[in-house]
C-alpha cells in the first residue's frame, strides 16, 4: 500500500502510544460526518469487518476509506481489522463534567491483545473546549478505571487540541 505510515511513525505510536494526524478529513467531508454524528447511534455488532462497518453512502463511510486513513490502519493492525465499537462523543457547550480518566481496553479482558483507537476531531477542538487528553506511554501499564479516575494535573498530559478533520490513532491502553 502507498499509504503506510513511515518507520519514525511506528517508532512514535511504539514509545508514545499515540500519533496525531492534522487535516487528515478535508473539511468538506469533515461537515458532513459531524452533522452525520449528530444523528448517529453508537455501536455495531462486534467482529465485523471494519470496512463494512459504515455504509459506503454515508461521510463517516467516505472518512474511513480514504486512502490515508486505510494506510494507517492497515500499517497499524493489519489487512482485514475486526470492528470493536464506536460511539461519538459530542460533548454540549456548558458542560462542566466528562468522563473519568481510562484506558479503553478496561472492558477488554482478552489475553495478548492489541487494538487501536481513532479518534476524528470533524471540528476544530481548541483549548477552551476542553474534552479529550491523553499521557504518552500510558499504556505500558493496564489498569481499571477506578485506580485511575481521581487523578488530575499529570505531568506530561496531552490536550488532543486540532483543527478540523484531524484522526488521532491510539493504543486502546493509553
Amino acid at each position: 500500500m502507498e499509504h503506510l505510515i513511515s518507520s519514525k511513525d511506528m517508532a512514535q505510536f511504539v514509545a508514545s502510544g499515540y500519533l496525531k494526524y492534522e487535516d487528515m478529513v478535508p473539511e468538506k467531508l469533515s461537515k458532513a460526518c459531524h452533522e452525520e454524528m449528530e444523528h448517529s447511534g453508537g455501536y455495531l455488532a462486534v467482529g465485523t469487518l471494519f470496512e463494512d462497518t459504515w455504509p459506503k453512502d454515508t461521510a463517516l463511510g467516505e472518512a474511513f476509506r480514504l486512502p490515508k486513513v486505510k494506510g494507517l490502519i492497515h500499517s497499524l493492525v493489519g489487512p482485514d481489522p475486526l470492528y470493536d465499537h464506536h460511539g461519538p462523543h459530542l460533548v454540549r457547550a456548558h458542560t462542566t463534567r466528562g468522563p473519568d480518566m481510562h484506558q479503553d481496553s478496561v472492558i477488554d479482558f482478552r489475553q495478548n491483545y492489541f487494538d487501536i483507537q481513532l479518534s476524528f476531531f470533524p471540528v476544530e477542538t481548541t483549548d477552551e473546549m476542553g474534552g479529550t487528553f491523553l499521557i504518552p506511554g500510558s499504556h505500558f501499564r493496564n489498569v481499571r478505571t477506578s485506580e485511575i479516575r481521581g487523578y488530575q494535573h499529570i505531568v506530561g498530559k496531552i490536550w488532543a487540541t486540532c483543527p478540523a478533520g484531524t484522526i488521532y490513532v491510539w493504543n486502546t491502553r493509553v
